[in-house]
């Protein structure tokens, strides 16, 4: 009895023999060297596929279909790589494209509708269990906050951004309800300006990105103070505008023209030209009434009636009671 108990580890001992002399086979082993450097570079292929896959992150979300399909088309123009979020509403770029898509997608009036400019906006600084809606709605104004300042400094001409925003608390009553509002400081770099197109880019992306808010309640400020829109295109802010411009650039052509002039004559660098002009800019009030020949305006109206009171031969009086309306 005791010999065959002692006789019967010797069979998982005889296993381990023959596997390792099938490994010793110069077949085998070379099997498992191929099968090892297949393992490697496919690992190898894996990661730098994933190391090249860019970042993406969210561009635009809560989409309609007329605005996802305008700005799909818009980034196919640009040449831009893009997806489509699951929920069909979102779109994502690659992270490092996303500031300088942003704008110029807002020069071309993209994206028309409201829109969300971070996912989870609430939830990605923490938890939110426990907070009050006053500060989940601060926190979301803050990200909203943040991102558009980011967004707006990656202008060239922008050293730095600072958005405020105005968003009153919704209420039931149409006669409590207050408009949104919005206000921009940009800080330009030294000897730079932003042109009508930029500053209207950056309107169109304020006002598009916060629920409610209309365009005409954006104001835009440099670090000088300089208030950069208008509130009203025919104001009196506006048209003074327009007169410095179009002065500024009849002063610039005529300077060029004359240094264009002078120079086969005197030689290069021994002439400048500055020139003041002073335009009349004259403005013309015209007042019309105009009346349609074929339904004529009614003036004035006369009514008159005429009743009898008594006849001759009943032998009562004869009177007459005239009412006229005028």
């Amino acid at each position: 009895m005791s010999t065959d108990v002692a006789s019967l580890p010797s069979k998982p001992s005889a296993r381990l023999n023959g596997l390792s002399g099938l490994g010793a086979l110069p077949g085998v082993r070379q099997l498992m060297l191929l099968i090892g450097i297949a393992a490697a570079v496919a690992i190898g292929i894996s990661l730098a596929l994933w190391m090249r896959t860019p970042d993406f992150s969210l561009l635009f979300g809560g989409l309609g279909a007329k605005d996802a399909m305008a700005v799909t088309q818009a980034l196919n123009g640009l040449g831009e790589l893009y997806r489509i979020g699951p929920d069909g509403h979102s779109v994502l770029i690659p992270s490092g494209d996303l500031a300088a898509v942003r704008m110029k997608l807002a020069a071309q009036g993209l994206p028309r509708g409201n829109v969300s400019l971070r996912a989870g906006a609430a939830a990605s600084s923490g938890s939110t269990f426990g907070l009050s809606d006053f500060a989940e709605r601060m926190r979301y104004q803050a990200n909203l906050e943040s991102d558009l300042d980011s967004t707006i400094a990656s202008l060239q001409s922008v050293s730095a951004a600072r958005v405020h925003l105005a968003m009153p608390e919704s209420s039931a009553f149409l006669r409590d309800r207050q408009p949104a509002s919005a206000s921009v400081v940009v800080t330009l770099y030294a000897g730079r300006s932003l042109s009508p197109g930029q500053v209207t880019a950056i309107v169109h992306l304020v006002a598009s990105s916060v629920p409610g808010l209309d365009a005409r309640h954006v104001s835009v400020v440099d670090q000088s103070g300089n208030l950069l829109t208008n509130g009203s295109p025919n104001g009196v802010a506006a048209q003074a505008d327009r007169r410095f411009r179009i002065a500024q650039m009849v002063e610039n052509n005529y300077a060029r023209r004359i240094v264009a002039i002078l120079t086969p004559i005197v030689g290069a660098r021994h002439v400048r030209a500055q020139v003041v002009a002073n335009l009349d800019f004259p403005q013309t009030e015209k007042t019309s009434e105009t009346y349609n020949g074929k339904k004529p305006a009614l003036l004035s109206k006369q009514t008159s009636r005429h009743r009898e009171l008594a006849s001759a031969a009943s032998g009562g009086f004869l009177g007459r009671l005239v009412i006229s309306r005028r």
